[in-house]
């Protein structure tokens, strides 16, 4: 247990327990109240997730308890040994006490027991007009920042194919492929990379061929789409594997019409074969097989400090579709 003490007022610092219900509920309801139709109709999953995780397992959410009555909760649900703080909200009536700030130093007390803990501006709570983390206290308690964004591109009806130099060839995704897969991706994405913070799948070859396991039998297609087998893609030189893609595919409503959409998660080059003007011609073939499965957009979340590949996709026609998310992280 945790106590803090505003300027004001003594407030304590607790994880949910029996009881507490009524008290989550109440901090729901006055979110909900705060959505026009259209935000809870498109958050109302997300909101029943959030509140069903503050109770299903330890150590995701702390409250936050004045005169017996929660006044303000933060959540930080867990993904392997990072953990993300994905809600800090307290009453409107209760605000600008420190509440804020008690909470979220707690839940950073408990996340730095983590190897990596991340904290992201890019996630429904500023929508839903939650308190915004402090980034003062943030970075006064050793985190660093990135910042991501989302881009997208308009397929073209046709696209040409494109023709990779002597020696270079491609295979698509196959069960069959799965080690060379997983050896290749943990190889280019391993503690080391830069967007390896946003990865903990892939932080050893065991958890990377489980991974692509999962997600080639369709347990992520909520989360990220449909493994997309057409470009997901293994680049090799001769016999050797030098590059790979891992892409997604999924229907999006736009304009009211089911539009197929083509996310590319990742794509990369082993060392030694980066700066040849591979990547681009890599990302050339994904697209081509993008149109040539219909989809009429294409989408990336590059880290913007990942230089070499932001540049590719803005050279590509990729354009920024939202405001750039500043992500708070600590490494022990």
């Amino acid at each position: 247990m945790v106590w803090g003490v505003s300027e004001m007022n003594q407030v304590k610092i607790r994880y949910p327990k029996e009881g507490d219900e009524s008290g989550v509920d109440a901090i729901f309801t006055e979110i909900e109240g705060t959505l026009d139709k259209d935000a809870r109709d498109t958050y109302a999953l997300w909101l029943k997730r959030q509140r069903e995780a503050i109770f299903d397992r330890p150590f995701t959410g702390l409250v936050a308890v004045k005169d017996e009555e929660i006044v303000g909760l933060v959540g930080f649900p867990y993904w392997k040994d990072r953990g993300w703080i994905r809600l800090v909200y307290v009453l409107t009536k209760y605000r600008g006490q420190g509440i804020e700030e008690l909470l979220l130093k707690g839940a950073m007390q408990r996340l730095k027991d983590g190897q990596i803990s991340l904290i992201s501006y890019d996630s429904p709570p500023l929508v839903l007009s939650c308190v915004a983390l402090p980034k003062e206290i943030l970075l006064s308690e050793g985190f660093s920042t990135l910042t991501r964004a989302l881009m997208e591109k308009r397929i073209e009806t046709h696209v040409e194919p494109t023709i990779l130099p002597y020696g270079y060839s491609v295979k698509k995704w196959d069960m069959n492929l799965i080690d060379d897969f997983a050896k290749t991706i943990h190889a280019i994405w391993g503690p080391d990379h830069i967007d390896a913070i946003f990865i903990p799948d892939y932080s050893t070859l065991e958890d990377t061929r489980e991974s692509l396991r999962q997600s080639a039998e369709g347990k992520w297609e909520k989360k990220l789409g449909l493994l997309d087998h057409e470009t997901t893609l293994l680049l090799y030189h001769g016999d050797t594997i030098c590059g790979v893609s891992e892409c997604y595919r999924w229907e999006e409503e736009k304009d009211e019409r089911s539009i197929p959409i083509g996310f590319v998660g990742m794509l990369g080059l082993i060392q030694g074969y980066r700066g040849k003007g591979l990547g681009e011609l890599l990302m050339r073939i994904i697209l081509k097989g993008f149109a040539n499965e219909g989809m009429k957009y294409a989408r990336v979340n590059p880290t913007v400090e990942n230089v070499p590949a932001f540049n590719l996709y803005k050279k590509l026609g990729f354009t920024e579709i939202e405001e750039r998310s500043t992500v708070y992280y600590w490494r022990r």
